[in-house]
Order: C-alpha cells, then sequence, then structure tokens
C-alpha cells in the first residue's frame, strides 16, 4: 500500500512495503550467559525463518559481522543492568533492577556506555562457572584493557532516576538506540518506569521473563508509559531474551523494511515501522472517519486501545472458531492521546502494533 493512493481522511496505523523480516531483538550467547555460540543462534533462528537477531550480550557489545549473508542480518548491541538501593552487592540475586537493552545503529559504534571492569569479570566468571563477585587483580587488569570500559563508582549501577536518564542519554549520543527490558520480571513499578525518559522501546512479551518471573510480561507498563508523555514514540516488543532453547522463537518483531541491509532495518526499527507478535500477523491497517480497516492473519479478536483504554468497537471478535483475516471496526468515539492494535489467534498468541499519536492520524 502506498501514502499516495490513501483517501483525504484515510491514515495508516501500520506502515507497509513489500518485505517484511522476522527478527529477535534480545538474545545472549556463549559471550556471556547463553547457551549457545553466535554461530548456532543464527542457525537456530533460521531454522525459525527469522532473518534478523540482535546480539545483546550482558554489558559486553560484541560484533558478529561474519555472520551476515544475503538471507541474515546480524546486529550488534549490549544489555546494561542497574540495581535498587536496597540490593547488597553481596547477595546472588538482586531484588528491584532495570535492565537496558542498546541496539547500535551504525556499523562502527564500538562505545559500550558505562560498562566497568567489575561487570565485565562478573559475567567472564558465570560464563566460567565460577563465583561472580569474586574479581582478582589480574581479571580486573585483563577487562580494563576492553575498548572504552571506565570504572565507576559502586553508586553508578543503582537505578536512581537521573542515573538511568543519563545512561539513556549517552547512550543515544554515542549510537544506540535505548529499550527498557522485562519491567514485571525487574519488580519495576509504574512510576519507576515512567520516571526513565528518552526510551526508544519497551518489552510487551519477554519469554524468558514468561518462564521465570509471575505474572510474565504485558502491555500495561506500555500504556503508562505513553500517558506519562516522557517518551514520545515509544514502541513495543515482544523478545525471547534467549539464554537456552527453552527461549527460542517465542516472541519476535515483524519489521517493514525496503531490504535486508543495517541501514534500512535499522531506519525501520527507529521509525517503529515493526509489530511485535507471539503468533498472529498485521498486514494491514488504516483509519478513515472512524472506520478501521484491518488484515491479519487468521484471528478472534482484534482490539483497539487509546490513552484511556479500550476504545469500544463494533465487529472487533469472530465468530467461535471462526478466525477471520479482514476486520472492519467502526470505532464508538474518538479515540484520545494514541492508537494501537492488539490481536489475538485461538491459540494464545497475541501481536501489538506500535501507538500511532493523534495528532498524526488527524493531520
Amino acid at each position: 500500500m502506498n501514502r499516495k493512493h490513501l483517501g483525504r481522511n484515510e491514515r495508516l496505523i501500520i506502515p507497509s512495503t513489500t518485505h517484511l523480516y522476522k527478527a529477535c531483538l534480545h538474545t545472549h550467547s556463549t559471550v556471556s550467559d547463553g547457551e549457545y555460540s553466535p554461530e548456532e543462534i543464527k542457525r537456530q533462528y533460521q531454522a525459525f525463518g527469522y532473518s534478523v537477531v540482535a546480539f545483546t550480550d550482558h554489558e559486553m557489545l560484541r560484533r558478529h559481522d561474519e555472520l551476515a549473508d544475503d538471507s541474515f542480518l546480524p546486529l550488534a548491541g549490549l544489555e546494561n543492568a542497574f540495581w535498587s538501593h536496597r540490593y547488597d552487592r553481596h547477595e546472588p540475586e538482586p531484588h528491584d533492577r532495570v535492565h537496558l537493552n542498546l541496539l547500535a545503529t551504525r556499523p562502527d559504534v564500538v562505545a559500550q556506555p558505562w560498562l566497568d571492569a567489575r561487570q565485565y569479570v562478573r559475567y567472564a566468571r558465570r560464563k566460567k562457572g565460577l563465583p561472580e563477585l569474586d574479581a582478582t587483580p589480574e581479571e580486573l587488569a585483563i577487562a580494563r584493557q576492553e575498548p572504552h570500559i571506565g570504572e565507576h563508582p559502586d553508586k553508578s549501577r543503582y537505578f536512581d532516576a537521573e542515573t538511568v536518564r543519563a545512561l539513556v542519554r549517552e547512550a543515544e549520543v554515542a549510537g544506540f538506540l535505548v529499550a527498557l527490558n522485562h519491567p514485571h520480571w525487574s519488580h519495576l513499578s509504574l512510576s519507576d518506569a515512567d520516571a526513565i525518559e528518552g526510551l526508544w522501546a519497551l518489552e510487551v512479551y519477554n519469554r524468558d521473563s514468561e518462564l521465570t518471573a509471575e505474572p510474565g510480561e504485558n502491555d500495561d507498563f506500555y500504556d503508562a508509559l505513553l500517558r506519562g508523555g516522557k517518551n514520545p514514540g515509544l514502541c513495543c516488543l515482544a523478545t525471547d531474551d534467549t539464554h537456552t532453547s527453552d527461549h527460542i522463537g517465542h516472541g519476535w518483531v515483524n519489521i517493514w523494511a525496503d531490504r535486508l541491509d543495517h541501514d534500512s532495518i535499522i531506519a525501520a526499527l527507529r521509525a517503529g515501522h515493526f509489530h511485535a507478535s507471539t503468533g498472529p500477523e498485521f498486514h494491514e491497517a488504516r483509519l478513515a472517519d472512524g472506520i478501521l480497516s484491518v488484515k491479519t492473519s487468521p484471528c478472534a479478536s482484534v482490539r483497539v486501545l487509546d490513552e484511556k483504554g479500550r476504545v469500544e468497537v463494533q465487529e472487533g471478535n469472530a465468530a467461535p472458531d471462526t478466525p477471520r483475516t479482514e476486520w472492519t471496526l467502526v470505532l464508538d468515539h474518538n479515540p484520545s492521546g494514541y492508537v494501537r492494535l492488539v490481536a489475538e489467534d485461538g491459540h494464545g498468541g497475541k501481536a501489538w502494533t506500535n501507538a500511532v499519536a493523534i495528532p498524526c492520524l488527524s493531520a
């Protein structure tokens, strides 16, 4: 669908191109604490039909450009961790924490914001099965040879709002897109998350969280941060947070892009030209005069939400045991702030569009 073919009052809710690329944007390899090598991660994800994988090992930015070919694009990134003030550094598991995923937007990005030697040693020791919180002078000396590594006092890894905001600002300047990972698993409150500014995206599904946290992730935080107004254009992600075989192939994003190359994929991610999914797919969605026309893979329902909650619609559900692929949703009242769609299939799978601001729809 091309914008020049839209009617005067018609607006796209999702972009549309001839190419759709399946991507996992949160994985861990043997570089940190994952079960599989980068090469094996590529092999397994390609078997599930993925074209893009972001390698986001803990505290370590690593490029895997050697894995790129005509059908596969590796993205470079890392995951940074912060802890609450209640966290005793000698406890093996913190109670509250902030994990941020940083995706490099340029091939020449090598800076690793806020990486410190003790964190590097922690994950190097985990990989070897050694106690994580002990670091010998020799190990620290090796860690300090990492590019752009710095030494920060312990307080720099506690997540008071200004500290986390500072990392987000620093990461953006360095050339990263910044996403907030698994807020429910992290035991974050909505006020904790809302204090963070400048985020590009937020996880609404995380496979590792689904297996280890109660409840798993959902889109409550997404709406809360959209309403807060500090993260305009915030996108939503579904990810595997891959560590083991149990994680692979459960949460992904479908990216609309012109080509499978670094610049095209990053441009699409930056612009929000993708949707998150654990099963269904959105193929088309347009709004005109209060009517949403939506095309999906076979689904049982499509819901419309705005900043005040669900927008009541007509024809938002399929008949029992009769999935549909085309939907005409008549809005009962004008949406407020933004519009986003949630589709559900008959097997527990969901798909989420990114929110589109109402001013953009009415322009």
